[in-house]
């Protein structure tokens, strides 16, 4: 089964390293670049697909080539490292559960009660590790995994916000969501030069604000999990 990756990248950010440690894992690679003023010779020569944007179509563009791709997606982002066997991992993860289930690297399971970003079981930090595959409801937009059968609500809006709109759609739609089992802080973060911009960092400064007004629309949230799961993890 063929494989693409798709990143939404800002200049300034460690994109070349973030490409370099996925192209040998996937089968094609397609980059999204907001407000860069020309494409970068590494993106040419790495063979990927181009998105040159003037403005800014914000971080759930990554998922621009969805609704082409017959396939695996790969969704990730432009400050991360891949380890050489991330792809591996996720998929063999998909492979066990089937087509109508999401496999993230990094998720978490808000209380059924949740009525703010924050309001978690156990674990919050998504570079913990995790020591054993479980199901959650709340993962990480810029490490997951889903098969393109599998209609996401695209354009995702807003579209900084794709981790919580994807989580709202999941849960709408009863999507079971696994995390994977994986050390700590995998894929590898890497860090920023002083000032640069984060959207967790913008999102900080709000109180999450956005974020609590997408989570609000459900209630209770439920940790799904597919039918032939035996027993919750």
């Amino acid at each position: 089964m063929r494989t693409f990756a798709g990143i939404a990248s800002l200049p300034g950010r460690p994109l070349e390293q973030t490409l370099r440690s996925l192209r040998g894992q996937v089968d094609e690679i397609g980059v999204y670049l907001n407000g860069y003023p020309a494409v970068p010779a590494y993106v040419r020569d790495l063979g990927c697909h181009v998105v040159l944007c003037r403005g800014n179509a914000g971080a759930a563009a990554k998922l621009s080539w969805a609704a082409q791709w017959d396939g695996l997606y790969f969704a990730c982002d432009d400050d991360l490292v891949y380890p050489p066997d991330y792809v591996a991992t996720l998929r063999a993860e998909w492979e066990r559960w089937g087509p109508g289930v999401i496999v993230t690297a990094c998720g978490r399971a808000l209380r059924p009660e949740a009525r703010s970003w924050g309001d978690w079981l156990g674990p919050a930090r998504y570079i913990d590790a995790v020591p054993a595959a479980r199901w959650v409801n709340y993962f990480g937009a810029g490490a997951f995994l889903h098969h393109t059968a599998l209609p996401l609500p695209l354009p995702v809006e807003p579209a900084n916000e794709d981790d919580a709109v994807l989580a709202v759609w999941a849960q709408r739609a009863g999507v079971p969501i696994r995390l994977v089992a994986r050390p700590y802080d995998w894929p590898t973060r890497i860090p920023l030069p002083p000032g640069a911009f984060t959207l967790y960092e913008h999102a900080a400064r709000e109180r999450f604000a956005s974020r609590t007004r997408i989570i609000r629309q459900v209630s209770p949230w439920t940790v799904h999990v597919p039918v032939t799961e035996e027993v919750a993890v």
